[in-house]
């Protein structure tokens, strides 16, 4: 049988690490071609070197930072440029803030709201705007933090619950041009953006299912979501946590 991805084309953004690198390995095992987009130089070219030599040819790489105006267009533009096409959008990079609001400064906030809210949304429109006639999946990580009240997580929690709003309204928007929009929230995840909490015994105790989630289990949510088997799903915030916050 064909793998899902076969002929298939996406830009993962944020995806040198955590979620998004186990996203883009999937895409490449199922026969995906991928262009990983990164802020981080030296790691994404560590990435996309080891990954161009088990999957020749059908992985590229564009060093930039989404929090600022313009890179996504970029981003959407190096991927049709590079492989001819886009069909899958995966926004991943994420600014983990945790503060209480009467210490937030308004360069704080705005830094925060760039990459987790407004990076997503712009990126949303290149893709959208790159697409084909044959449509194409927006996939977008969020939080649980979006609906959930914990202290000082107001500002993440903010920009967390922003896209999983724009995933709603994108999904009715673009339903017509056969796209579809949805979100992936992860839990406690062994990702480096966990920080120390990674080895804290008390976040575990928080997990119904009693361990921190692998990057490979979110992305196998994110993966169904971006392939065909998915096409009749779209304006949906899928959780993969565990249990985390029932």
């Amino acid at each position: 049988m064909p793998a899902r991805f076969d002929g298939k084309v996406a830009l993962v953004i944020g995806g040198s690490s955590g979620i998004g690198l186990a996203t883009v390995r999937g895409l490449l095992a199922e026969g995906g071609r991928v262009v990983i987009a990164a802020r981080d130089a030296a790691r994404l070219a560590a990435v996309g070197q080891e990954l161009l030599g088990a999957h020749q040819g059908r992985v590229a790489w564009v060093n930039g930072d989404i929090s600022e105006l313009g890179e996504a267009e970029r981003f959407v533009a190096a991927t049709v440029t590079r492989f001819g096409r886009l069909d899958i959008l995966v926004t991943s990079s994420a600014y983990n803030y945790t503060r209480a609001i009467v210490d937030t400064t308004e360069d704080e906030i705005d830094a925060v709201i760039r990459t987790n809210a407004r990076g997503p949304l712009l990126a949303a429109r290149a893709a959208s705007r790159a697409f084909g006639p044959e449509g194409g999946r927006i996939v977008t990580l969020s939080a649980t933090a979006a609906r959930r009240g914990r202290p000082h997580r107001s500002v993440y929690a903010a920009t967390k619950g922003a896209v999983e709003a724009m995933a709603r309204v994108l999904a009715v928007e673009l339903a017509p041009r056969k796209i579809t929009v949805n979100c992936v929230a992860p839990g406690l995840t062994d990702t480096p953006m966990l920080g120390g909490d990674r080895d804290d015994p008390n976040r575990t105790r928080q997990v119904p299912m009693g361990r921190l989630g692998r990057p490979e289990e979110v992305a196998t949510v994110v993966l169904f979501l971006a392939s065909d088997d998915a096409g009749w799903v779209t304006g949906q915030t899928v959780d993969a946590t565990g249990g985390y916050g029932l």
